[in-house]
């Protein structure tokens, strides 16, 4: 899943620079390019497939190794301030 993840992303932002959703619309080619081009559109930098930046910068990163779960409540915060509109 990681490789074809940076492969995706090499594809939907080859410079690696924030896009905005129209920029890569017209790349999106399945399930994985069109979370990756979401998570642009809200301003994340999706840097690997689990290892994500949020907007303020704060780098949230999945550790399967039992100590340290996936933040996942402190994600739903950050996605909270986002404004109910988007698009």
């Amino acid at each position: 899943m990681a490789v074809a993840w940076q492969l995706i992303k090499a594809v939907v932002n080859p410079k690696d620079e924030k896009i905005t959703f129209e920029d890569s619309l017209s790349k999106v080619q399945g399930v994985l390019s069109q979370v990756i081009i979401f998570l642009y559109g809200l301003g994340w930098n999706p840097i690997s497939f689990d290892k994500w930046a949020s907007p303020s910068e704060d780098t949230w990163q999945f550790l399967n190794n039992g100590h340290n779960p996936f933040p996942i409540h402190d994600m739903t915060k950050e996605l909270e301030k986002l404004p109910q509109s988007i698009g």
